[in-house]
């Protein structure tokens, strides 16, 4: 089939990052219709009044869509952009808006949606006219319809001919009708029309039982699906993490029925922060792990990292997933602060442990490296990951699994989880969410969270090998982790690499301990970056991620502290991707009764005593955080806030987290995290509340987006 000229623009120019998944994801459509499958699509916001309907109608018109879930404001803006496009009108400075000029534009009955606003009396009332008719006259004949089904009656009946503003063609809702496609749309009742009908229904002129309510949605939609996947269903909007998915796809290949729940979408959590390091040379050194756990046990970790690496590859031969997957080697050298009797002590325990390593007396295409010594670790590995994890999911819905995205899980127990409301009951559960969600206390005095830092830059191509480095950690830090810094070079464009570096780290909401704000440690990475490769360009991107760092360095993957049935996978510290695949090929061979040589060695359940001291040490960190409570907030008054900017004040014996958007509209919450009580810290680089104790974060809504809490901070009412 010949391309068109968009399919060639993107094929062309989106190679990397994002706008690679972009191409991933068409690819992947086209394949799932070549197969025979349905496509379900996904509708968000407020893509109608972005008129969607432009590219969308004409998808309907050629059967690329089978069924469609949507919020009832995609449903009801589609027919009134239809009916009143003439009359919407643009804001372009809408962040700039006074509270005064919002009230002027809802005086003119101009209904806002960031830049665009909708006309109430030709959008609203036109169609309210019409609709109210078409409810009434069902509720008379004693029929039931779904909000969906109401507004093809609308449309087909021709009533709204008179008012129509653009060609018809464009409108996806009246190409729906025509097909009498199959939609979903979930509080549809919190729409524009949906709450017109309960006016109606609070008047008594209309029964609420003539319009079919969400679950029946809900049923509907799982009676759709039962019928409709014999050949599978796609869903263009799938999600989940590295540990969750790798999980899913070996049992779901091991024939297991699995249903993966994902808060947000494919990577949008902390793996899609990551550098994607594919290392058997671990963030804590050797020596440390026989000293700790003995020699035979830092011969399994070599080995079990070994394996990840190698099972990643076989799964992107076996599924054919493009993600740019290479070996390189890798090179340890000494932080300034270590001793280079360290570098020789690591070299003897790595070669003990089975791994291939040498002795460099420089460090290759390092500037200054040339009188510093450095480790080899050959046949380590990179890839893209979010590409690899489009490639997963793909793999996963192929052999009968199913992925819920903006499927918020809570009050996980033995028989299973509730998901945005719905009760689900399973076997076996696997909680892989970075910090265990399910656990209130046990796991998190074993583990703890930190932020770190990243920059990216263009370097042109032949400059630099493709390859990972890794210095041995500040040896002088006040943190226990001992942070460290790490790069590897990655592939861009036709002219040029990118080279990707990170380090700077921190204990989560406690960025301020060492007087430092986020931008300083960017700047930094970024000195620390151009003394050791001055090659580097213009910096192109910058990002921090959360690394929950166990107290002894193994991660913990397997069944969680006191249950048969719940596994989790957590503790990854800097080898998240192997850490992540580990927990997988665990859990697969737990669940299938398949004994495990790494099982023990991983084991949530382990107690290490050797690591007292740093045990302590953590949990001394951890408690003195409570002092937030009688401390001096670091706001003393909502008036000193930019827009943009939040922080935490005190009101009497409360404290309350604050947020000034860029509207200048102010939010209150609780300050307090709702994980164990500690009073969250405002993270300026990510716009979030983030707590100081256990790691939680939660945005500048106050919405939850990194565990252990499973609940969003508590809204305030501030006058």
């Amino acid at each position: 089939m010949s391309k068109g000229p968009i399919s060639q623009f993107i094929e062309k120019y989106y190679l990397h990052f994002n706008s690679a998944t972009v191409v991933d994801a068409a690819k992947a459509y086209e394949q799932q219709l070549q197969n025979g499958a349905k496509m379900m699509v996904t509708l968000a916001g407020a893509m109608s009044t972005a008129e969607l309907g432009k590219i969308f109608a004409e998808m309907i018109r050629q059967d690329k869509v089978q069924i469609i879930s949507c919020t009832g404001a995609n449903l009801e803006e589609d027919i009134m952009n239809l009916v009143a496009h003439s009359h919407y009108e643009r804001v372009p400075n809408y962040r700039d808006l006074t509270p005064q000029d919002e009230w002027d534009l809802l005086e003119k009955g101009l209904n806002r949606v960031t830049d665009t606003c909708i006309p109430e009396h030709e959008a609203f009332r036109r169609l309210q006219k019409h609709i109210h008719k078409i409810w009434k006259d069902a509720e008379d004949a004693g029929e039931r319809y779904f909000p969906h089904e109401f507004m093809y009656k609308m449309l087909l009946s021709g009533c709204l001919e008179e008012y129509y503003e653009i060609d018809l063609k464009d409108s996806w809702m009246y190409a729906a009708a025509e097909k009498n496609l199959p939609i979903v749309v979930p509080g549809w009742e919190d729409s524009t029309m949906g709450n017109i009908f309960a006016s109606y229904v609070i008047k008594g002129e209309l029964k609420a039982s003539t319009m079919k309510s969400g679950i029946e949605y809900m049923t509907f939609l799982a009676d759709w699906y039962s019928k409709n996947s014999n050949k599978g269903v796609g869903f263009f909007q799938i999600g989940g993490g590295i540990a969750g998915l790798t999980t899913a796809y070996l049992l779901s290949k091991a024939g297991k029925k699995v249903i993966v729940v994902e808060d947000g979408f494919i990577g949008s959590g902390e793996t899609g922060r990551t550098t994607a390091h594919l290392s058997n040379a671990l963030d804590d050194r050797y020596y440390y792990l026989e000293r700790v756990f003995g020699k035979e046990a830092a011969a399994l970790s070599a080995e079990s990292h070994t394996a990840a690496i190698d099972e990643i590859e076989k799964i992107i031969r076996t599924e054919h997933i493009d993600c740019a997957f290479r070996r390189v080697n890798g090179y340890l050298f000494l932080h300034p602060s270590d001793k280079e009797e360290n570098l020789d002590k690591e070299l003897e325990a790595s070669q003990r442990a089975g791994i291939s390593t040498t002795l460099l007396p420089k460090i290759p295409t390092m500037a200054g490296g040339s009188d510093q010594r450095c480790i080899v670790f050959p046949n380590q590995a990179q890839f893209h990951i979010l590409q690899y994890l489009s490639g997963l999911a793909k793999a996963i819905t192929s052999y009968g699994g199913i992925i819920y995205t903006e499927a918020h899980a809570e009050n996980i127990t033995k028989e299973g989880a509730t998901v945005n409301g719905f009760a689900f009951r399973a076997d076996y559960i696997v909680v892989a969410t970075n910090s265990p969600v399910n656990d209130v206390l046990t796991m998190h005095t074993k583990q703890h969270a930190y932020r770190s830092y990243v920059i990216a830059g263009k370097i042109r191509k032949g400059l630099l090998p493709y390859a990972l480095w890794w210095d041995t950690g500040d040896m002088d830090s006040k943190w226990v982790s001992q942070p460290y810094h790490y790069a590897r070079l990655a592939e861009y464009d036709s002219e040029n690499d990118l080279l990707i570096v990170g380090g700077e780290d921190h204990k989560t909401g406690q960025g301020d301990e060492e007087s430092l704000l986020e931008s300083a440690r960017y700047d930094k990475l970024e000195a620390w970056t151009r003394e050791r490769f001055p090659m580097l360009g213009d910096l192109s991107y910058r990002w921090s991620g959360q690394i929950i760092e166990p107290v002894d360095s193994l991660g913990f993957m397997g069944k969680n502290p006191g249950d048969e049935n719940i596994y989790i996978i957590t503790g990854d510290s800097g080898n998240g991707m192997t850490h992540a695949t580990l927990g997988g090929m665990i859990i697969c061979d737990s669940i299938r009764g398949i004994p495990n040589r790494w099982q023990e060695l991983y084991s949530p359940s382990r107690i290490t005593l050797s690591t007292a001291i740093d045990f302590l040490k953590e949990a001394g960190n951890m408690a003195a955080q409570y002092i937030d409570w009688i401390g001096s907030p670091d706001l003393q008054n909502i008036a000193d806030l930019e827009p943009g900017q939040g922080g935490v004040l005190s009101h009497g014996i409360r404290k309350i987290a604050v947020y000034r958007d860029y509207d200048n509209k102010l939010s209150a919450f609780n300050a307090v995290c709702p994980h164990l009580g500690c009073i969250v810290q405002w993270n300026n680089d990510e716009k979030s509340f983030d707590c100081p104790c256990h790691g939680s974060r939660f945005t500048h809504e106050g919405k939850v987006v990194n565990g252990p809490s499973i609940e969003n901070l508590r809204k305030i009412r501030i006058t």
